[in-house]
């Protein structure tokens, strides 16, 4: 955990030197996740999001972070935002549906992860589809992991 305290030092100085290097934000955004400071990344992105709030990558990590928190109807408004700007963003469609199948919106998260599957086809996906169209899911096989600020799931 050492590296990302010293990373947030790092772009803490940065910060410090240049108020205005809104990428520092996301990086130490970032880096907060790593400590498990969520509340804290999602300030960091908030304030990367105030010069840029078109960038799809921190609405996704932002969402995703929100759908951590069990914050999924906020969460669904960032992956909204996100694929406005770029409505077939792998990332942003898959971790969209995943919130929506977590919020029993199943046709809802079916639709999202149609769209995923269009793009990029593989087995979780498949796997995904097969969860929504049956409307249950076995929890322990359910697994989130923001190690790469993405929801991968593991059945």
């Amino acid at each position: 955990m050492g590296r990302y305290d010293e990373a947030i030092t790092f772009f803490d100085t940065a910060l410090n030197a240049d108020p205005d290097y809104i990428e520092a934000y996301y990086r130490k955004g970032t880096a907060l996740i790593g400590l498990g400071q969520y509340d804290e990344a999602i300030v960091c992105f908030d304030r990367y999001l105030d010069t840029d709030p078109r960038d799809t990558d921190v609405l996704n990590h932002k969402g995703a972070l929100l759908n951590l928190q069990g914050k999924r109807e906020e969460a669904i408004s960032c992956f909204n935002k996100a694929l406005s700007v770029h409505p077939w963003h792998y990332e942003v469609l898959y971790n969209k549906g995943v919130t929506l199948f977590l919020l029993g919106r199943y046709d809802e998260a079916a639709t999202c992860i149609k769209r995923v599957k269009e793009v990029s086809p593989n087995k979780t996906i498949n796997t995904l589809l097969e969860i929504c169209s049956k409307r249950t899911v076995d929890n322990d096989n359910l697994n989130f992991n923001l190690s790469n600020g993405n929801h991968h799931i593991h059945s």
